[in-house]
């Protein structure tokens, strides 16, 4: 192995060996503090009865807050599903009269669609008419020409 990872290797082992060594010290101390290793028959079984009875305790304890904390829960659902259906409905609502709101938009924009359509047609119809009267030249009058044309073809106002 290359001196780095030898280094390495050695650290790695350092550092286990402390944390074993405080390991075993810790128990020992747990060890030396336990109070059943002096203790009598009796002594023991005092002992074991009160933290039998501690044991209850406290699991009666943890059940009844767990019961509380569900109830909580529960209550704290409720009303953030209440809150919540209340804004969603809101929301429903608000987008149920904009897809009115379209669809009225939809129906007007066909009416115009074919408003506009039908103006078209009689634009053109009028203009197929006037073309055609001015073929035949049934009017009898002749008609000036307007300054715009007279502008085109080069009248008096060419730039």
């Amino acid at each position: 192995m290359p001196p780095y990872q030898l280094q390495q290797e050695l650290l790695n082992a350092r550092t286990q060996l402390e944390t074993q060594t405080n390991q075993i010290l810790s128990l020992e101390a747990a060890l030396v503090s336990y109070p059943l290793l002096d203790a009598s028959v009796s002594e023991k079984d005092k002992l074991i009865a009160d933290q039998t009875k501690t044991i209850q305790e406290l699991e009666v304890v943890v059940r009844e807050f767990e019961e509380s904390l569900a109830r909580s829960l529960i209550a704290a659902k409720e009303d953030v599903e209440k809150e919540w259906k209340i804004k969603l409905d809101a929301e429903v609502q608000r987008w149920e009269e904009k897809e009115k709101w379209v669809d009225e938009l939809v129906k007007e924009l066909g009416r115009e669609r074919r408003a506009r359509m039908k103006l078209e047609d009689e634009r053109r119809a009028l203009i197929a008419f006037v073309s055609k009267f001015d073929s035949l030249h049934l009017g009898g009058v002749t008609t000036p020409k307007s300054k715009s044309s007279m502008s085109i073809s080069g009248g008096p106002h060419q730039y």
